[in-house]
This record gives C-alpha cells, structure tokens and sequence, in this order.
C-alpha cells in the first residue's frame, strides 16, 4: 500500500512538472501540429509506468494505477475491465497505445 501511494505521489508531481512545461511549449511552432505527427512511439500498456500513462487522454493518477494493477493486456480492449475506464476512454487511447505481452524464455 506505502509502494502505491509512494508512485501516486510522484506521479503528480511528474504530472505538475509536465503541465508547467507544455504551456511553455504551446508557443512553438509544434503546437499546431496534431498529436498523432508530434510522435509516433506508442505506449505500451504493460510496460509504461504510471507517469507514462499519465501523458495519454483521460488517464489521471488514480487510472494510471489501476491500469497497473490489472496488468497483462492481450489486447486493448481488455482495458475495459478496469474499473473507470469505458469504451469512450478506450477509442481515445487506440491509437496511442500498444500491447506487448513478454513471453518467458
């Protein structure tokens, strides 16, 4: 429990740090550019720490853990089994997220 809400905080904390940087990066000329060109890693759903997934649309700290918890992902929309995410959250995120399952060797 101390684990989680030692990640928690420190997710807030990245996410603070990352709100104060992209206001400054909205007067660059990359601002107008649509998300998807901006980049074109996606993140993937069963390595990403809550800090990562943070970034994505609608993904607040609370989510962020949630989707750790019910980790491994087959697919994406195996993301409907966590608890506050529906299918609105999951058409946001499909072309932003991946799923990679780690095979033992």
């Amino acid at each position: 429990m101390l684990i989680w809400v030692f990640i928690w905080c420190v997710g807030a904390l990245v996410s603070q740090d990352m709100a104060g940087k992209s206001n400054s990066a909205q007067n660059t000329d990359t601002a107008d550019i649509a998300p998807s060109r901006q980049s074109t890693a996606l993140v993937d759903l069963n390595s990403a720490t809550p800090a990562e997934l943070e970034r994505l649309p609608g993904i607040g700290p609370v989510l962020a853990i949630r989707i750790v918890e019910h980790r491994p992902y087959r697919s994406i929309e195996e993301l409907a089994r966590v608890p506050g995410i529906g299918e609105k959250i999951i058409l946001q995120l499909k072309p932003l997220v991946k799923t990679e399952v780690s095979t033992p060797d």
